[in-house]
């Protein structure tokens, strides 16, 4: 089922997530890996964003995100 259409004002810090079906693995060696973060890399030049961290495992990406620009204290995106 498809997500209702979101209205995003700015500013605001972006946990993101890709997550496999039924615990199925997307990375399977480290070639996958490392393409994950060259669309990362490239996501960057296309669009400006500050990449706070990420974490990649076999059947899951996730990284938090906001805009280049934005000022956080350093607790932000721990725990």
């Amino acid at each position: 089922m498809p997500r209702r259409k979101r209205v995003a004002t700015g500013g605001l810090l972006f946990h993101v997530f890709n997550r496999a079906v039924a615990r199925e693995k997307i990375f399977w060696k480290p070639e996958d890996y490392e393409a994950f973060e060259t669309v990362l890399q490239q996501a960057g030049e296309r669009v400006p964003m500050r990449l706070l961290s990420y974490c990649v495992m076999p059947n899951t990406g996730t990284l938090c995100s906001g805009p280049a620009g934005m000022r956080i204290c350093p607790s932000t995106c721990a725990g």
